[in-house]
């Protein structure tokens, strides 16, 4: 049983002193630092994920998965997700095979919907044809992943494909995962299509969500799939402190800010501060340790120097493109991105938890490394 721990971040565009954005060029250098160090110190995945709003600007994931893959060693990359429904499966192939091209072995996507429409309108779109478009192009990026010379044609094209071999070619096909908010008629698609499934949660209780895995497994067999290959991710909002009463605290608050403006970006209400905090209850998918945990050795990094480069990140990125430390600005947690953990088939399947990374600096390093110590054990497996 293999157990994969990652990280997967949507970028996140700093605050100024005066409660403002910063700039969203930023969000992405942050993003990218954020991959160095994961790589560094050892996590398996990171994934960066679709979103067209000022708080979260990674609309262009291929080209942050190509700059990550020019500057790490063996991490894997992935969208996480695409919002395939309006985007170019062919494009999405070709960047990514660039990509793989950089990191062979080492790039993935998952391929989802959306959970908004706000991309049809910007890309002149029929909301209408929501399903219709996803459909149709998830069958073409898997087409043209699979192998050269494909004759296809799909309700979304005006004109069919006759023999077309798409370049650059990755040196193995890139490995698809199907994205699911929770989509019953998904974990069916993704069944069907013999894809991998993740499972993007923003709440509920693990009971509910596991029968997601239990109706993904049974059916798998039933379709008679490799059972070894039934593979699920869970990408799941939680946080990492010293412990579990400021974890709660810090997690609490930039959870509520995050989901209050986002959903205000997408022009929807927030879920109640109530909502979030049954999360962090116990049943609910944020889990809390109760008791402190045993003490381990830990990795430790001497001071910033005065320079402001963080002697834990690779050199390749500047330190005057960092995020600043404006006066009042919270020396702890500050949210960094989900952690999810993820699967290959290793001789079998496995149902993953996660969890999320909120700290800044050498503490970033530090808590991810003390968050993937205890997963030198096999996985927990719950589906």
């Amino acid at each position: 049983m293999t157990f994969e721990l990652g990280v997967c971040s949507f970028g996140n565009t700093p605050r100024l002193a005066d409660g403002g954005r910063g700039p969203t060029a930023q969000a992405l250098r942050d993003v990218l630092e954020a991959i160095m160090v994961a790589d560094e110190v050892g996590l398996d995945f990171f994934g960066v994920g679709e979103h067209h709003m000022r708080a979260m600007p990674l609309s262009s994931l291929t080209s942050v998965v190509n700059a990550a893959a020019a500057v790490t060693h063996r991490i894997r990359l992935s969208t996480a997700v695409t919002v395939l429904s309006t985007d170019d499966p062919i494009r999405v192939f070709q960047q990514l095979a660039t990509a793989a091209s950089l990191a062979p072995g080492r790039i993935e996507l998952v391929a989802r919907r959306g959970s908004s429409t706000i991309t049809f309108p910007l890309f002149d779109h029929d909301e209408r044809d929501y399903d219709m478009l996803y459909a149709s192009k998830l069958a073409l990026l898997m087409a043209v992943n699979a192998g050269e010379n494909v004759t296809w044609n799909g309700p979304h094209r005006n004109r069919p494909l006759e023999a077309v071999t798409v370049f650059p070619r990755p040196e193995e096909p890139l490995r698809i995962w199907l994205g699911t908010g929770g989509s019953p008629d998904s974990v069916y698609r993704a069944v069907e299509l013999g894809l991998p499934m993740l499972l993007g949660i923003l709440g509920g209780t693990p009971e509910h969500w596991a029968r997601y895995g239990h109706a993904y497994r049974a059916a798998w067999a039933e379709a008679g799939h490799p059972a070894e290959q039934a593979d699920i991710a869970v990408a799941v909002h939680g946080f990492v402190a010293e412990s579990g009463p400021q974890a709660r605290s810090a997690y609490l608050e930039y959870e509520h800010r995050m989901m209050a403006e986002g959903m205000a970006e997408l022009g929807r209400p927030a879920p109640p501060r109530a909502d979030r905090a049954a999360a962090a209850e116990p049943g609910g998918m944020v889990r809390r340790r109760p008791h402190p945990p045993p003490a381990r050795a830990a990795r430790t990094y001497p001071p910033d120097p005065p320079d402001g480069r963080r002697r834990h990140a690779p050199a390749r990125l500047p330190a005057r493109h960092r995020t600043p430390r404006h006066e009042g600005a919270p020396s702890g947690p500050g949210r960094v991105g989900e952690a999810m953990s993820r699967g290959r088939p290793r001789g079998a399947a496995t149902w993953r938890a996660a969890v999320s990374i909120g700290l800044r600096g050498p503490q970033v390093v530090a808590a991810i490394q003390s968050a993937r110590q205890p997963m030198a054990s096999p996985g927990r497996r719950v589906g």
